[in-house]
């Protein structure tokens, strides 16, 4: 159906020692449309993933926070259907 998510990949860096990749929030946006509702859920998901640490760069709880927000900021950026 047209507005429905088919596939998605989802990685973060600087927020663990790896890259981070949170596949449960893969699954909960794939096979639907991209909305609010189900990013503010898979945000969720994607701030109890990540492991940050506090550095003079940034502290762990600001991370954890920036790395759910940029999951939301897919609502604003989404390509707009022919």
């Amino acid at each position: 159906p047209q507005g429905v998510v088919e596939d998605i990949r989802l990685a973060w860096g600087s927020v663990g020692p790896t890259v981070v990749a949170c596949t449960e929030a893969e699954d909960l946006i794939r096979g639907n449309p991209l909305k609010p509702e189900t990013l503010e859920e898979a945000a969720n998901l994607v701030r109890e993933s990540v492991t940050p640490i506090d550095d003079v760069r940034a502290g762990a709880e600001y991370r954890r926070i920036a790395t759910g927000n940029l999951l939301l900021r897919l609502i604003l950026h989404r390509p707009s259907t022919p």
